[in-house]
């Protein structure tokens, strides 16, 4: 008979490094990736991990850009790669999936553990949810809160209620200061994803209580008070959400770990395929960019001439453009919508701030930061369920992966320079 030993217990292997893995997934180049079929200067297969998607051309060196480029399994000319079992094909091809199997792999394990944990408490009862109290330690400075809540399935809200990402919603208590609401709501925002892996069916956060001393309070202490509560009740990983005094500021400065710096505007992009075009779909396929911002409002649509446009070449030449503006010193940057004559005009303000501009009328005026963040989700909203319904080898596609990859990148580095890493 199999001798049989607790989870940690004497004789195991050691517990997996769950926070580990996952700051290494993080540290890396962001996905998805794919397998490259190129040649190297002799005209030999060379068998590489990119950020962009195979064009089905093989192209030879120096066809192709190596900084789209991440690992080689085979370069033959030199001979620097070369695995003496010639699986270079499929070292490819899990490199490629681990990349996107691992993150969620760590996910389902802490789900398994938490039903784990759930099934069999240290009492031999069942658990009920029940309300649970957080306190927010004071680091420097007097920065302290203290939040109770509970969490319940979706559906059993009697009133008002914030949806913050699909299945998971926030009910903050009455009276609540709306900063502090915008605060509480981010904390959460920073682990949806982890909640709907542990909760399918949704999760409702109601908040009961929020105190602070009024001294020294920050309302972004909010958004830490809540990380803490949910990384606490549920044993989710340490998503990097931090505050520290800097001596040479004369303040605290908060990081907000991974990329997840909230916006402070209601700027929003919309990127859509027109409903009268025919299918098979294509990169060449017409649509709408629609804008709203906090001045006002500006469309593509309901224009005599028609001013659809070739929306993924179109939205290339945005992000493109827009990266350009933004890393550089032009005072203004007018995007070039393919076959159609809408255009947005971005312009940047003594202060730094950018002013979007449509037909001579300011809509929006945001940070840098903010324009770009709000860019990028419009353009993954639209890329990420259509690009997989293009062919591989579609131009508007290939250009379109090539171009979010480098704005996606750009807007990480703009949000780690602003939080000061």
């Amino acid at each position: 008979m199999t001798e049989q030993h607790p989870p940690g217990g004497e004789g195991d292997e050691p517990e997996l490094d769950l926070d580990g893995i996952e700051e290494i997934c993080a540290m890396a180049t962001p996905g998805p990736w794919f397998v490259r079929n190129l040649d190297d200067s002799h005209a030999m297969n060379l068998r590489a991990v990119s950020t962009v998607a195979d064009t089905g051309r093989g192209e030879r060196w120096p066809d192709f850009d190596h900084g789209e480029l991440i690992a080689a399994t085979l370069v033959q000319e030199p001979r620097y790669v070369d695995c003496a079992d010639e699986r270079w094909d499929e070292n490819a091809a899990f490199i490629v999936m681990a990349r996107d199997a691992v993150p969620r792999l760590v996910e389902e394990v802490r789900r398994l553990r938490k039903l784990l944990a759930a099934a069999v408490p240290g009492d031999g009862r069942p658990t009920e949810t029940s309300t649970f109290a957080y306190r927010y330690p004071s680091p420097l400075g007097g920065l302290a809160a203290d939040l109770t809540a509970e969490h319940t399935s979706p559906g059993a809200e009697d009133g008002f209620f914030l949806q913050v990402d699909r299945q998971v919603r926030l009910i903050p208590p009455t009276g609540t200061h709306w900063q502090d609401v915008h605060w509480l709501a981010h904390g959460l925002a920073a682990h949806t994803a982890a909640l709907l892996s542990l909760h399918p069916e949704g999760l409702t956060v109601r908040v009961t209580s929020f105190t602070f001393p009024l001294a020294h309070y920050r309302p972004e202490v909010a958004a830490l008070a809540m990380d803490g509560w949910l990384r606490q009740q549920f044993g989710l990983p340490d998503r990097g959400l931090r505050v520290a005094f800097d001596a040479e500021r004369g303040g605290h400065v908060f990081q907000w770990g991974d990329g997840t710096a909230p916006s402070r505007t209601t700027l929003r992009f919309e990127f859509s395929v027109a409903a009268n075009e025919a299918p098979p779909p294509s990169g060449f396929d017409l649509g709408h960019i629609d804008v709203r911002g906090d001045r006002g409002e500006a469309s593509s649509r309901g224009h005599t001439p028609d001013q659809a446009m070739m929306i993924y070449l179109s939205l290339t030449l945005l992000m493109d453009g827009l990266r350009r503006f933004l890393t550089g010193r032009d005072r203004s940057f007018t995007t070039s919508a393919v076959d159609s004559s809408f255009s947005l005009t971005f312009r940047r303000g003594k202060d730094g701030s950018i002013e979007t501009v449509y037909d001579g009328t300011v809509i929006d005026r945001s940070s840098a930061q903010d324009l770009a963040s709000a860019v990028r989700a419009g353009a993954e909203r639209f890329a990420n369920p259509r690009l997989p319904l293009l062919p591989g080898d579609d131009a508007g596609r290939e250009d379109l992966e090539r171009s979010l990859a480098k704005f996606g990148n750009f807007v990480t580095w703009l949000l780690r320079r602003n939080a000061g890493e």
